[in-house]
């Protein structure tokens, strides 16, 4: 069974709560099918996820609309063509089309998730990925090229069409596990730790 519900966003719109009721004595699990299509000049503080969701976030709009995934929303699907600022606690799929270009992901808690491009053939331009220090042991795989910023202990997959990826680590202690896939399928490992600024050298005058 599929609960669909399509929004058509123009105007200013606050929190908006993705959270299916569930009807008493209905034991069987379903997963919405929620689309909502932004206008483009159309303001959205922000799109709720509490239950596990298949969301599509569509439409016109250039700036970011804020998606939180809340710990009880696990295994949702989301896909963005139009920018995106998500904040996931849970486990999630991200697929991003060409349109959601300047998109930003964090990864709040122990959780995986994979990022995927909507079209191989056309490429996602200045995603960010961002590791916090509460995704402790978390797992990240992507086929989309990003900016990779971890401050937590992290296991990352780079598909071969995120090879390029950067992958920097902001705080002492952190290891980061990086699998790579190259053009030709080799796989290489390698482990990423934060480069410490040194101190500036003593004023001896």
């Amino acid at each position: 069974t599929l609960f669909l519900l399509r929004s058509n966003i123009k105007g200013t719109v606050n929190t908006v709560n993705v959270a299916p009721q569930k009807e008493e004595g209905v034991t069987e699990v379903v997963t919405p099918v929620v689309e909502i299509e932004t206008a483009e000049n159309s303001n959205i503080s922000e799109v709720k996820v509490e239950e596990s969701t298949d969301l599509k976030l569509t439409g016109e709009k250039e700036t970011a609309v804020k998606v939180t995934v809340e710990e009880n929303a696990v295994n949702t699907k989301l896909t963005a063509e139009v920018p995106v600022k998500a904040d996931l606690s849970a486990n999630t799929t991200v697929t991003l089309a060409e349109d959601a270009k300047n998109s930003e992901i964090t990864l709040s808690k122990k959780v995986d998730v994979e990022v995927k491009a909507a079209d191989a053939e056309k490429a996602v331009e200045d995603v960010t990925i961002n590791v916090a220090k509460e995704a402790e042991g978390a797992s990240l795989k992507t086929e989309v090229k990003a900016e990779i910023k971890a401050e937590a202990n992290v296991t990352i997959t780079l598909d071969k069409t995120a090879q390029d990826s950067t992958v920097t680590v902001t705080d002492e202690n952190v290891k980061v596990e990086v699998e790579k896939t190259d053009e030709d399928g080799n796989v290489s490992k390698e482990e990423i730790t934060s480069t410490p600024t040194p101190a500036p050298a003593p004023d001896t005058t």
